[in-house]
């Protein structure tokens, strides 16, 4: 019998029970292409990540191959951590005791892709990965009323000072709420989001934000409009389109140099992640983006498959 040690990785979170799950395989090679899309099936989470050796070793470290339940994806960013922070947790690299280290990774059906793992101490973490820098929009005042209307979202529940606005690369649309509670008190129906999606395109991303002492904090819910056999519960894309929507509305003028965002996620089932979005300011403007975070190892054991 063949063995291959398997971890359920939560991602964006130090819990259990919170975040995203992700399976890692963490020995990939010997397996076919069947093997890995059944295993993918059988441990039915929204991403199951394979690690393997680095095809082109000058240009990259190790490769990562992603599976849904049904298909091989391009690269996902809680899967790219979650196999990042397995190979921390298991002492794989020559990470320094403080400062920061760079890993190479190339990526199923993508380009190969730097992430930064920042040191601390010798045992505190914080993993890095590249994202585009989100540009956002004023959507049409037809379709604002629209979605409102028809998603069921409370007009009073709204922050008036703050304007409704539009990703339209990812179709976010973004709705400032006045207050925590009202953002965990919202009601969506998911058939009404989906029939919304079919006919926007649009995803609902309500937020809270909070520009108290400094410090720049967003609570945010993830209201997929479709629950995708490959959904995750936590949204990397939908945290950095918050971040961005934070950086438009902080009413200050951008000074060059680094900003951090921190955006406190809710998805599916009350599970929360935390996001540590960093912004580069080069000449009043945002240059690039990276998102951090942290993981948890929250279960092992094997895949056992015949010879």
């Amino acid at each position: 019998m063949r063995e291959f040690s398997y971890l359920q990785v939560n991602t964006f979170t130090s819990k259990p029970f919170a975040g995203n799950p992700v399976g890692v395989i963490t020995q990939g090679m010997g397996l076919t292409d069947d093997e890995m899309q059944n295993i993918a099936y059988e441990l039915n989470l929204s991403h199951t990540v394979f690690i393997l050796p680095a095809t082109e070793p000058a240009r990259a470290n190790s490769r990562l191959r992603h599976f849904s339940r049904n298909y091989e994806t391009s690269s996902n960013q809680n899967a790219t951590l979650a196999s990042v922070w397995v190979m921390i947790m298991e002492h794989w690299l020559p990470l320094p005791e403080n400062g920061s280290y760079y890993y190479h990774i190339e990526q199923s059906l993508t380009d190969t892709m730097t992430i930064e793992i920042r040191c601390q101490l010798g045992d505190n973490y914080l993993v890095f990965l590249p994202s585009t820098v989100p540009q956002l929009d004023q959507p049409p005042e037809e379709l604002v009323q629209s979605y409102l209307s028809r998603s069921g979202c409370p007009q009073n529940s709204l922050d008036q000072d703050l304007n409704i606005l539009l990703e339209p690369e990812q179709g976010y649309l973004l709705l400032p709420l006045k207050s925590n509670k009202s953002l965990m008190d919202l009601q969506l129906k998911p058939q009404v989001l989906s029939d919304l999606y079919q006919e926007f395109n649009i995803t609902c991303l309500p937020l809270v934000i909070d520009c108290a002492n400094d410090n720049l904090n967003i609570q945010q819910r993830h209201f997929p409009s479709l629950k995708t056999e490959n959904g995750d519960v936590m949204n990397c894309s939908a945290a950095a389109t918050a971040a961005a929507y934070m950086m438009h509305h902080t009413g200050r003028e951008l000074a060059d140099g680094i900003t951090h965002v921190t955006v406190e996620q809710s998805g599916y089932g009350q599970r929360t992640g935390h996001f540590q979005c960093e912004f580069l300011i080069q000449h009043g403007k945002v240059t690039n983006l990276k998102i951090g975070g942290i993981a948890a190892i929250v279960m092992t054991g094997k895949v056992i498959l015949p010879e």
